[in-house]
Parts: structure tokens; C-alpha cells; sequence
């Protein structure tokens, strides 16, 4: 009987430490996505204005934008955009550049893929 609960003991613990070692190993395998971070400039009922900034593979998913924009870049840019049906487009941006998107566009997946982090205001008209 003694032995049957020590087996049963070993038997369990065993399984505890395989699995445990098994979910490090697959944790260890994953990164963590990075996406910019966004801090608001000036909100008001007019316009809203933030300071993006992309650190190296920083990632933002697709959406559609909610209002007219405008956006500068402060630094030099060198991205990928990755439409929705797959299409994929590598982008150079110098700064002081300024680009126009319209309400209603589908903004496509963006990733960071220069070597350095870079930053843009985006002005949003309400």
C-alpha cells in the first residue's frame, strides 16, 4: 500500500515536471508583438493629436480609420504594409515628411523593419 502512494506520488511529479519544462519550452519559442506606443498630444472637439512611436518590429493590425488624418513623420521610416488580401509593399519615409489618409480607408498592417525606431504626430479631425 505504502509503495502504491509512493508510486502514484513519483508518477504525478513526474508529469508536473514534464510538463512544466514542456510549456518553458514553448513560452521560450514565442515573442511577445510589439506594438507602437501612442501618447496624446492635445485632444479637444476639434482635433485629436498624438505622437506615435515605432520601436524595431513594432507591429499595428489593420483597421479602418475613424476620421481624416494627418501625419508627419519626425524621423526617418522604413516599414512594411501588408494589405488585407496579402499584397505587401515596402515603405521609405524621410522626416519632415507629411502624408493625408481619408476617413473610411482601411489602414493595412504596418510593421517597423528599419534598423532604428521612428516617431510621427498623427493629427485626427474630428
Amino acid at each position: 500500500m505504502v509503495r502504491m502512494k509512493r508510486s502514484r506520488w513519483v508518477v504525478r511529479a513526474a508529469l508536473f515536471v514534464s510538463g512544466l519544462v514542456f510549456g518553458l519550452s514553448l513560452s521560450g519559442r514565442s515573442t511577445p508583438e510589439r506594438t507602437p506606443s501612442i501618447k496624446t498630444l492635445l485632444e479637444n472637439g476639434k482635433v485629436l493629436v498624438s505622437e506615435v512611436a515605432y520601436e524595431k518590429e513594432a507591429s499595428r493590425p489593420t483597421h479602418v480609420r475613424q476620421n481624416d488624418q494627418v501625419i508627419v513623420f519626425l524621423d526617418d521610416a522604413h516599414y512594411e504594409v501588408v494589405y488585407p488580401d496579402g499584397k505587401k509593399e515596402t515603405r521609405t519615409r524621410k522626416a519632415g515628411d507629411v502624408i493625408w489618409h481619408s476617413r473610411g480607408e482601411t489602414a493595412p498592417n504596418l510593421t517597423n523593419t528599419g534598423e532604428i525606431a521612428y516617431r510621427t504626430i498623427v493629427v485626427n479631425l474630428k
